[in-house]
């Protein structure tokens, strides 16, 4: 790695089978491998649509891959900035961030989780242990290590946690008709076992987060071309969702064979009781290997975001080895904040959904509009952006954060923020 672009964007040439491997190891991290599961294990089956929300968002993230990649750009906030400028660029690199470092947060979690449950160490040992390694990883192997052993990882997490663990945990539980049956038509059914609010609102908050996620579009930023990017994106996204259909699925097992074991646990439980000592070895080494490369992804997305948006505002004429070093020194100061949240907030999916809706609420329409833009005719005005991403922001997390509206905020967000953009725009064009 001789600069920062080859740090945190792998070069801009990473090929189709890593960008679609690196993709699904991301997705197949303490989400969906982890988090998701804990929904799916105390809502029944309509955390699995909630779930889905991640498919739909990473589907509309490759519809706008073409112009994502086209654009040159190595980070969201830049191709926004492209459109809009300077200070629509700050107010999304520094939202941006607030969003990651729950997300790395979560791997961190998850981490501890899978540590303690396996009996190897504490839970907050667990997530020092896994924190420490993670940074490592990130400091030392930059975009091109994390996407390659991503990559190569997923074909082993695809035999082990999408074949050989649903198999197994429903021949434990007596097979599927009685995993349904002992489950009850509340917890089989897509909607019914949530309120249609929280339902709801937690379904449209993944959709947004994940089709303005910056560590997905960094996939397609990092890709060696346009087709490659899109298709990449596209791709991995159809493999996630046949994918998750049998592991979401299968964690209904755990209420049948083990009630007491936590759901974003189910994984390493049915490894640890159910595997022969080798498949063991290699299915829980597989799958702690691809939260340690999620959270490396993470990771490495707030430090590109850093370097390549915020420092040259600090230190405009810093050289390629100075963004280096300030790149990693910047992965460290975030994971020593991510092990700190993750020990005070100990739930993968709790941490991992901290602002997801605010986040979603505030960039997603910026980036939709700098998609849709085209030079000399932009559809809002760029002196409204900074101000429409801070509030909705502001306002969406408050809402999130009352107890009597713990997901509604999406549904205030994000049409305050079209309203504030359009009608903003509009004042401001009028009055010039």
């Amino acid at each position: 790695m001789k600069d920062t672009k080859d740090f945190s964007s792998a070069g801009q040439s990473l090929g189709l089978f890593v960008i679609v491997g690196a993709t699904l190891s991301s997705f197949f991290g303490a989400y969906t491998g982890s988090g998701g599961l804990e929904v799916v294990h105390n809502s029944g089956l309509a955390g699995f649509t909630i779930c889905l929300g991640g498919n739909v968002g990473l589907l509309i993230l490759g519809l706008m891959g073409k112009r994502l990649r086209s654009s040159g750009a190595l980070t969201y906030p830049q191709f926004i900035s492209m459109s809009y400028g300077e200070k629509t660029r700050i107010a999304a690199s520094g939202i941006s961030m607030i969003y990651l470092i729950g997300q790395v947060s979560g791997q961190f979690v998850a981490c501890g989780t899978i540590a303690s449950m396996l009996g190897l160490c504490s839970f907050g040992d667990g997530i020092l242990i896994g924190g420490v390694i993670i940074i490592l990883l990130t400091v030392f192997g930059g975009l091109v290590s994390v996407a390659w052993t991503g990559a190569v990882q997923q074909i082993f997490i695809t035999v082990l946690c999408i074949i050989v663990v649903p198999f197994i945990a429903f021949r434990e539980a007596g097979g599927i008709a009685n995993t349904f049956l002992l489950n009850g038509p509340d917890r089989t059914s897509m909607t019914a076992g949530l309120p249609p609010s929280y339902l709801w609102g937690m379904f449209f908050s993944i959709v947004l987060s994940f089709a303005a996620e910056p560590a997905y579009a960094q996939r397609i930023f990092a890709a060696k071309d346009v087709k490659t990017a899109v298709r990449g994106s596209l791709i991995s996204n159809g493999l996630s969702v046949l994918m998750c259909i049998p592991l979401y699925v299968s964690v209904l097992t755990l209420f049948v064979i083990s009630p007491d074991t936590q759901g974003s646990a189910f994984v390493p439980y049915i490894m640890n009781t159910y595997f022969p000592p080798v498949l063991k070895g290699f299915g829980i080494a597989a799958f702690i290997s691809i939260l340690l490369t999620t959270a490396d992804t993470m990771l490495m997305t707030t430090s590109s975001i850093f370097t390549t948006d915020i420092w040259p505002m600090i230190a405009p004429k810093s050289s390629d080895r100075t963004m280096l070093r300030v790149g990693r020194i910047f992965v460290v100061c975030m994971g020593v904040l991510a092990i700190i949240m993750g020990v005070y907030f100990q739930s993968v999916y709790t941490v991992m959904l901290l602002f997801a809706g605010a986040y979603g609420s505030a960039v997603f329409p910026c980036i939709v509009f700098a998609v849709i833009s085209k030079e000399g005719k932009n559809p809002v005005d760029h002196r409204v952006l900074p101000f429409a991403i801070v509030v909705t922001f502001c306002v969406t997390a408050l809402m999130d954060l009352i107890p009597s509206f713990p997901t509604e905020g999406i549904f205030m967000g994000l049409p305050l923020n079209v309203i504030i953009l359009l009608i903003g725009s509009r004042m401001i064009r009028q009055k010039a």
